[in-house]
This record gives C-alpha cells, sequence and structure tokens, in this order.
C-alpha cells in the first residue's frame, strides 16, 4: 500500500491550479487501488492503464462492480492518457470545481476497494 497516496497529491495539485497534475494523480492514485485489489485476488498483475479493463477484470472474477464506481472509472481514464503525454491540451478541464470532480471520482473508487477488502 502507499505511504503517500495519490490522491493526496492530487488534492495538493489541485490547490496549485495544476490541473493537469491533479487529473493525473486521481486517475493514478485509483488504477494502483484497483490494481492491488486485482493482485491480491488473482496474483496477476494487469499491465494496463484502463480503470475499465482493471474493473472488467474484477467483474469476470464474479464481483459486482457498482454502476457508480464504473460510471467514473469511464470518466478519470481519459485524462491519465492527455495529462501524461506532452502537447496534449486539456482544454475540458478548465476550473478547478471540473478538476474537483475527477478527485472525487478518485474518492469514490477508493472508498469502493476499501469497502469490498475491508467489508
Amino acid at each position: 500500500m502507499l505511504k503517500i497516496s495519490d490522491k493526496r497529491y492530487a488534492s495538493i495539485n489541485l490547490s496549485y491550479t495544476l490541473r493537469r497534475f491533479a487529473c493525473f494523480e486521481a486517475h493514478h492514485a485509483s488504477e494502483l487501488y484497483l490494481d492491488v485489489l486485482l493482485v491480491s485476488l488473482t496474483g496477476l498483475h494487469l499491465y494496463t492503464h484502463g480503470l475499465s479493463e482493471l474493473l472488467n477484470s474484477l467483474k469476470a472474477l464474479g464481483i459486482d462492480i457498482p454502476r457508480d464506481v464504473a460510471l467514473t472509472s469511464e470518466l478519470l481514464t481519459p485524462h491519465y492518457t492527455l495529462a501524461r503525454y506532452p502537447g496534449k491540451e486539456l482544454t475540458h478541464i478548465n476550473n478547478n470545481a471540473r478538476a474537483s470532480l475527477y478527485i472525487e471520482s478518485c474518492e469514490k473508487i477508493i472508498s469502493w476497494v476499501k469497502s469490498f477488502a475491508y467489508p
């Protein structure tokens, strides 16, 4: 488990209006939580950054994925790619309120993973 979560970094970056990094860190934290859950259940690590792909793998194991978690994963995934690679513009993340939505999405995914892992 991470000592300092990427979610915390996402919140810090948001406070400094570094929205690009906030989106990246929100996705990355979500990815790590989903990946750790999958590894703990199967011993396998998928080489992907796709949150939906990780959730589909969990679903294939018979795990019920809440609709809101699936939707938030779809919201976050495109921002990882755009934030990760230079030269890509994030014009749709034009204010802190919208970037905050991505951090809230991250929190929703992390909360679900924790509730599943520690019922």
